[in-house]
């Protein structure tokens, strides 16, 4: 009796203080990110820098989604081979490399760029220059969507 209730503590997955810090406010995050695609997706608001920033909740929403999800795969990963199948090694690797230092990281990137061009794009406006005052969302989003993810994309090297 006492061999069953060992094994099955053994598969138990316990969290360290830091982890649950983490948890929490990445769950906060996510709460804070759906709150804003709420505010910023309502009809009421027509600039396009309402939309910038409902890009930007988005983004805000997968960032940290992605890293409760990456660190729940790679917590299990390693106390349940069924949940991974056999090829638990590669598997864990991909969620390592793809999702917390890849996705999130061009995530992050893409934020900082998207706002880098809303900043310039108000500078413009601002200083009545027409040069990226017409500029829609539908097509700057995928272009710099596009040049995050090329940007970040050598890091991927860097962690055979």
């Amino acid at each position: 009796m006492s061999n069953s209730t060992s094994s099955s503590s053994s598969n138990q997955v316990t969290f360290a203080p830091e982890e649950i810090v983490i948890y929490a406010s990445s769950f906060l995050a996510v709460l804070s990110a759906a709150s804003n695609i709420v505010v910023c997706s309502s009809a009421t608001l027509k600039d396009q820098t309402y939309t910038y920033l409902l890009v930007i909740s988005v983004s805000d929403l997968i960032y940290p989604s992605s890293i409760l999800l990456s660190s729940f795969v790679g917590k299990y990963c390693g106390s349940s081979p069924l949940l991974c199948g056999s090829s638990t090694q590669y598997f864990y690797m991909f969620w390592v490399i793809a999702f917390p230092i890849y996705f999130t990281s061009s995530l992050a990137i893409f934020d900082i760029m998207l706002e880098c061009f809303i900043t310039v794009q108000r500078l413009f406006v601002i200083t009545n220059k027409r040069m990226l005052r017409n500029v829609k969302p539908q097509h700057s989003v995928p272009v710099i969507a596009l040049l995050a993810t090329v940007y970040y994309l050598p890091v991927i090297g860097l962690y055979k």
